[in-house]
């Protein structure tokens, strides 16, 4: 995000990176914490995302997952496709029933967080 500060750290070995993730001020208002730390969860037990290893007031501590990021001429390999293609099919494999029910609070938030944005004073006017 764009408020958030992220540090990352080890002991060792550095191929076990730990991310601490400390949220950017008010950032609540805006993103619903409780359905984050539940969707990451639910993707790290469906094999689909990184170990939350904790998660406290202002922030979370997670897993590193290393990997090599896609340059577009790279998205028309066919072993590139067709692993992110299995990679996208697992996704969508985990416990739909409890996503969609994270789907209904994200809409609620998005509708209170534009409703928080309507009040909030700015120094510019349009």
């Amino acid at each position: 995000g764009l408020t958030n500060k992220l540090v990352g750290g080890w002991h060792g070995d550095k191929r076990d990176l730990v991310l601490i993730r400390i949220y950017g001020e008010d950032t609540d208002k805006f993103i619903d914490r409780d359905s984050e730390k539940k969707n990451m969860k639910m993707m790290e037990l469906g094999g689909c995302g990184s170990k939350l290893y904790a998660a406290f007031k202002n922030g979370l501590s997670y897993e590193f997952v290393h990997g090599q990021m896609l340059e577009p001429s790279m998205l028309f390999d066919p072993k590139i496709y067709r692993e992110v293609a299995k990679c996208l099919a697992k996704m969508h494999k985990v416990r739909l029933k409890q996503v969609l029910s994270a789907c209904g609070t994200s809409w609620t938030k998005s509708s209170s967080s534009i409703q928080t944005l309507l009040k909030t004073p700015t120094s510019k006017k349009f």
